[in-house]
C-alpha cells in the first residue's frame, strides 16, 4: 500500500479540497484518503451539498441575482445553488416575476429607434430576452426580424417624413387596429384608424386606435381645442414694458 502523510491529507481536506482531488493528488484510491481521514480523526463534509462560499452566495441571490447567474458567477450548477440556498434557510423569491423593475420606457424607446434588438436590451439591462419581449407584447409592439433603423436606416428621412410614413410607421411597430379606443367597437365591417394624440407624430406610441367616425369626431375636437386656445392667447393684453 503506498504510504501518504496522513497530516497534510488533513490539512488538504480541511482547507476545502475533495477526497477525489486529493487522492489524485497522491496517486491512490478515495478509500484510502477516506481511512486517512477517519486515522486522523477528521469529521467528514455533508455529502449532497457541495463546497462554495456561503457568504457569497446568500449576497449575490439577496442582490437580486438568479440562481443560473450565482452558478455562472461562482461555477457550479443552478442545483448546487439551490441546496445552499435551503441549507442557509434563504427564502426563495417568487416563480415568474421580475426581480427588479425595468426602465420599461428607456427599453421600448431604444427598440422603437432602431438603436438596439431584443437580445441586445436583455444583455444591456441584465435580463433574460424572453423578459424583453414579453415587455413588447405587454405593449402591443410587433417583433421582426431586427435591422438597422431611425437614423442609422439608409431610408430614414427623420422629421421629413410624411403624414403617411409615419402612420405607416406606427402600423408596421404596432399593427394594423382592429378596434376602437373610444366607443370600444371590433366590428370588423368598420374601418380603423391609428388616430395621433398629442401632436407628436415621431412617437409611435402617442396613437389610439379609433374606427373611422371617431377618428374623425377626435380629429375635430382637437382643431376646436386649438383653435380656442390661439383666440384665446390673442386677446390676451399685452404686457407693459418696464
Amino acid at each position: 500500500m503506498r504510504k501518504i502523510n496522513d497530516s497534510k491529507v488533513s490539512a488538504l481536506y480541511l482547507n476545502g479540497q475533495t477526497m477525489r482531488e486529493i487522492a489524485s493528488r497522491f496517486r491512490c484510491s478515495i478509500s484510502r484518503i477516506h481511512r486517512s481521514l477517519i486515522h486522523s480523526g477528521i469529521p467528514r463534509r455533508s455529502v449532497g451539498i457541495p463546497r462554495i462560499d456561503h457568504t457569497e452566495t446568500r449576497a449575490l441571490y439577496v442582490n437580486g441575482h438568479s440562481m443560473s447567474e450565482i452558478a455562472s458567477i461562482i461555477g457550479c450548477s443552478t442545483q448546487c445553488v439551490h441546496q445552499h440556498l435551503t441549507h442557509m434557510g434563504v427564502p426563495k423569491r417568487p416563480r415568474g416575476k421580475t426581480r427588479t423593475k425595468l426602465p420599461e420606457e428607456m427599453i421600448l424607446t431604444l427598440y422603437l429607434n432602431g438603436s438596439c434588438s431584443g437580445l441586445t436590451l436583455a444583455e444591456m439591462f441584465g435580463t433574460t430576452s424572453s423578459t424583453i419581449y414579453r415587455l413588447f407584447k405587454e405593449n402591443e409592439i410587433i417583433t421582426q426580424h431586427w435591422q438597422p433603423k431611425g437614423s442609422e436606416s439608409p431610408q430614414w428621412k427623420g422629421e421629413e417624413a410624411g403624414y403617411c410614413a409615419m402612420h405607416h410607421r406606427v402600423e408596421k411597430l404596432r399593427g394594423s387596429p382592429k378596434s376602437c379606443s373610444l366607443c370600444g367597437t371590433t366590428d370588423p365591417a368598420l374601418t380603423y384608424d391609428w388616430a395621433n394624440i398629442s401632436g407628436r407624430f415621431q412617437d409611435p406610441r402617442d396613437y389610439i386606435r379609433l374606427c373611422r367616425q371617431c377618428h374623425t369626431q377626435f380629429d375635430q375636437e382637437k382643431k376646436m381645442s386649438a383653435t380656442t386656445a390661439n383666440i384665446s392667447e390673442s386677446r390676451q393684453p399685452p404686457k407693459e414694458i418696464a
